[in-house]
């Protein structure tokens, strides 16, 4: 029941790297842990609660969704496919982020639309489906909860992810659900904490493999395969 993922996670030793995983408290490269963060009129442990879901998937922009392999097909495979895509591509230069509310969470997200951006994620999409194993029936109530439209219900059960092509959104996931005020005062903090990051985010210039060894463990990233490199 292990999954696979492919992500753009920042550049290490870069300021994008750096506060993001500070943020989330947790290092999905090398398993490490960071002190808890420390920000004015939120508890310890609300910043726990709050920033749990994106700290389980790691710091990353989601290319394209967690997914079970073929069966047949092993993560070494995986590897090799991405391996041999990832060298006809070339790196796509970051546009600014911004901190912003989405649908009720906080993300980093471009300040404008970069069509590159959408394109590599579409493409991830497309190529490396074959690797997919179909949905099942928890995957599916899982991503879908009586939710989506039936647009959504379409891209899910062909692409195994309502959140592709027309509808995808780059960003780096930031918190799970928070409360109105609460994202307020998250938003303002954030906007400065990230600052040094923000005008200059560097590129895309690796794909990321994220493995998840069980349902409900952390992924940890595995692999970044360069982009342009035979």
């Amino acid at each position: 029941m292990s999954r696979h993922a492919i992500y753009f996670a920042p550049t290490r030793a870069t300021p994008l790297w750096d506060l993001g995983v500070r943020w989330l408290g947790h290092d999905p490269e090398t398993g490490a842990a960071m002190a808890p963060m420390q920000v004015p009129g939120f508890p310890v442990g609300r910043l726990a609660d709050l920033t749990a879901p994106a700290r389980r998937y790691g710091w990353h922009a989601t290319l394209k969704a967690p997914f079970r392999l073929r069966e047949g097909v092993s993560g070494y495979d995986l590897a090799l496919a991405v391996r041999a895509f990832a060298a006809r591509l070339e790196p796509v230069t970051l546009p600014p982020l911004e901190v912003r509310d989405l649908d009720g969470f906080l993300a980093l997200v471009p300040v404008v639309p970069s069509e590159r951006l959408d394109w590599l994620a579409a493409l991830c999409v497309e190529v490396l489906d074959p690797w997919r194993a179909p949905l099942d029936e928890a995957e599916r109530a899982r991503r879908d909860g009586g939710r989506l439209d039936p647009r959504g219900r379409e891209l899910l059960e062909r692409w195994g992810y309502p959140w592709v092509f027309e509808r995808f959104r780059f960003h780096l996931t930031l918190t799970g659900p928070v409360e109105p005020a609460e994202g307020c005062q998250l938003e303002a903090w954030l906007s400065e904490y990230f600052e040094p990051a923000l005008a200059f985010p560097g590129r895309v210039d690796a794909l990321a493999i994220f493995h998840e060894p069980a349902p409900g463990e952390a992924l940890r990233l595995v692999r970044r395969v360069p982009l342009g490199r035979p």
